[in-house]
């Protein structure tokens, strides 16, 4: 009941109740975890275009024994996987079998043999992000029937609302709608310009809650004066570096927004590394909804 709450509550009324919003709705920290920042695609509209090239190749990444002992000491947390592309990540399935955490979900382009899928073995929610510019609808969708042959996923489909793909966003939702997979428009988020859409494109994506939230959300965050992320919600890139939140980590290293304010909590390798103990200001705008559990309905066995 109450992460059903916590899901429709507006992003407003939860930036005017800080920073009581998590004494009334405490949950269990969540963790958005890259073991990998590589990526097999190098999408156009990719926001983390300024990493190419400067992923940790495979051989500098930590090895699943090492996130499992430095996840460990965080205490009890709930963690969605993604990257880069997480497949590429060399000890996905043990990492994902072995974590004794409750398990969100992976993001991932679906492009992985379907052995790497076959090898979790968890039940688990798997956001498989639609890439037009490298594979073709044909392909795409005869992986999605392979893994969802699995019989171990919840599947949901989402894309990313650039200037090329809108046009094609109805058609795609239908087909979905046809294979009883949800489909998330994401937002397109230019790292100079913010959402940046015409009053008619926005007409065109403002029907699906998801961007709605996440461009509400943005102009929210704006007016809010403390955020909960750091304490009830973490980014971890490959290095081990712990950020606040997705927002956080882009203004940390992007060259395009890095400013010198804005630094890594830590590195969760260290062993004195901790969360943080309470709220804290951020002027950062949100690109995700980071301040309430990421909720995910269990698949059922």
């Amino acid at each position: 009941m109450i992460n059903t709450l916590q899901m429709i509550i507006p992003p407003a009324l939860k930036a005017w109740l800080r920073p009581h919003y998590r004494k009334v709705f405490p949950n269990r920290p969540s963790v958005l975890l890259m073991p990998s920042l590589r990526c097999n695609y190098g999408c156009s509209y990719c926001i983390l275009a300024w990493l190419r090239g400067k992923a940790p190749a495979r051989k500098d990444e930590h090895t699943p024994d090492e996130w499992i002992r430095a996840l460990d000491r965080l205490g009890r947390c709930g963690v969605l996987i993604g990257g880069g592309e997480p497949t590429m990540f060399q000890g996905l399935p043990e990492l994902v079998n072995r974590l004794d955490h409750d398990i969100f979900g992976i993001i991932t382009n679906g492009s992985a043999p379907l052995e790497i899928y076959a090898a979790i073995e968890k039940r688990l929610y798997l956001q498989i992000s639609y890439h037009r510019e490298y594979v073709k609808e044909e392909k795409f969708l005869a992986k999605l029937k392979a893994i969802g042959e699995l019989h171990r996923f919840r599947i949901g489909v989402n894309i990313v609302a650039s200037r090329e793909n809108l046009a094609f966003i109805p058609a795609i939702e239908k087909q979905m709608r046809g294979l009883n997979y949800c489909l998330e428009v994401l937002p397109m988020f230019d790292q100079k310009l913010g959402f940046n859409y015409t009053p008619e494109e926005i007409k065109l994506i403002a029907k699906h809650p998801s961007t709605a939230r996440a461009m509400e959300l943005n102009r929210d965050r704006r007016l809010a004066t403390s955020c909960s992320a750091g304490r009830n919600h973490v980014l971890i890139a490959s290095d081990g570096q712990v950020y606040r939140c997705q927002g956080w980590w882009y203004w940390c290293l992007n060259p395009l927004l890095a400013d010198g304010r804005h630094h890594a909590m830590g590195n969760v390798f260290d062993a004195d590394f901790r969360l943080a103990h309470h709220d804290a200001p951020c002027d950062i705008p949100c690109l995700c909804d980071c301040d309430r559990p990421m909720v995910i309905r269990k698949v059922k066995k």
